[in-house]
């Protein structure tokens, strides 16, 4: 469609419902918009208008010269991808299709059910995977098949849009990651657990009420048969991060869906990285610009230090040349003028030496004074 008919339906209709109509996710159309240079309503601008308040439209920018080809829009959500970009899928399926019979299997999916064959079950009679690389999947024995052909129609699902399945290469818990241009969405499979009170023998009750903090219920668990697929992400931002077994559906309907959520949660986790990124480098830039305005004030404070200490010597050499003047002329009224090599002539010359030294604007004679680190730091002639 023309760019002036994509602007006319944005500031007709909300978003997130115009995306869905073309098979996109709202952050999806967003960025179309923001290529073509389209304006997009503000946030609440929808909710303004349903209480009746006056909200302003923006204006459509003409294009500049050479932007000639962002007149048309192409709305399609299965466009073939940039060279190393995933390419994420909109407007799902309602069921992905499931393989009644694994054939073929990706080798994680070989991988990880060879390995839950080959285990024990725990005390719930769930399998846990031995091997390290296998994906994070613990089900009971009678769910291996099932749970290998969900994921087996998971994984084929997500690399045909680009991302990649694998398992968490380092020590710790087992996780299964879908790697998605660089971010990671962990999952797993797990199946349900059915509860049941024990029925204790007489010695076992017996044995029980010895202890009164030990006289509750005992409880059996077996595998109920149910599978539950969960993101394991700090936030969704509300999204759903959770797919179950149901009264109406079961984990096989839920997994076109959960291939869109998983794109979206990628596109989430590169957001939010971006966003952390940026305020890093607005952080440094920040405090790049604040170490240098500290050592430029630092550096102007020292030159005021500097200032004052000049202008307060000066002074004090002013004070002491009047001082110097004040103590000749009241000699000699009281004994007339002081004789060449007299001691008050050479006290004089010996305060005037001092007055010159304390001067900023007298070059400073030597002085005893001058050798006061020296002889004060007995270092002797070594």
């Amino acid at each position: 469609m023309s760019r002036e008919e994509l602007y006319g339906l944005v500031w007709e209709t909300p978003m997130r419902r115009l995306a869905s109509r073309f098979g996109f996710s709202d952050v999806g159309l967003a960025k179309i918009c923001t290529k073509h240079r389209i304006p997009r309503p503000a946030r609440g601008h929808w909710a303004r208008l349903e209480f009746g308040q006056s909200v302003p439209k923006a204006q459509l920018p003409p294009l500049a010269p050479g932007e000639e080809h962002l007149g048309r829009v192409l709305l399609d959500p299965q466009e073939p991808p940039e060279p190393g970009r995933v390419r994420v899928p909109r407007s799902p399926p309602v069921r992905l299709p499931v393989p009644e019979v694994l054939s073929n299997p990706h080798r994680l999916v070989e991988l990880t059910g060879k390995s839950l064959r080959g285990a024990k079950t725990d005390d719930c009679g769930l399998l846990h995977p031995r091997a390290q690389a296998a994906l994070n999947v613990v089900v009971g024995p009678d769910s291996v098949d099932r749970a290998m052909r969900i994921l087996q129609a998971l994984i084929l699902a997500l690399e045909a849009h680009g991302a990649r399945v694998t398992n968490a290469e380092k020590e710790g818990p087992r996780q299964s990651l879908v790697e998605i241009e660089g971010e990671v969405v962990p999952f797993s499979i797990r199946e349900g657990l059915l509860r049941r009170e024990k029925e204790l023998t007489a010695a076992e009750k017996k044995e029980r009420e010895r202890f009164s903090w030990n006289r509750g219920p005992v409880y059996l668990y077996s595998p109920a048969g149910s599978l539950t697929l969960e993101v394991h992400l700090p936030s969704g931002n509300g999204a759903r991060m959770r797919w179950s077994d149901g009264k109406k559906h079961r984990l096989e309907d839920h997994l076109a869906r959960i291939v869109d959520a998983i794109f979206q949660f990628g596109e989430q986790l590169k957001e939010k990285r971006r966003a952390a990124e940026e305020r890093r480098r607005r952080r440094e830039e920040w405090e790049k610009e604040r170490a240098e305005k500290l050592r430029l004030i630092h550096e102007e404070e020292q030159r005021l230090k500097k200032l004052f200490a000049e202008v307060d010597a000066w002074h004090r050499s002013r004070r002491l040349r009047a001082y110097i003047r004040d103590v000749e002329r009241r000699i000699e009224a009281a004994q007339g003028p002081a004789q060449p090599g007299s001691s008050l002539q050479k006290w004089a010359d010996w305060a005037t030496i001092h007055a010159d030294r304390l001067d900023p604007l007298v070059k400073a004679p030597p002085s005893i004074l001058d050798e006061k680190s020296k002889w004060e730091h007995n270092y002797g002639p070594y």
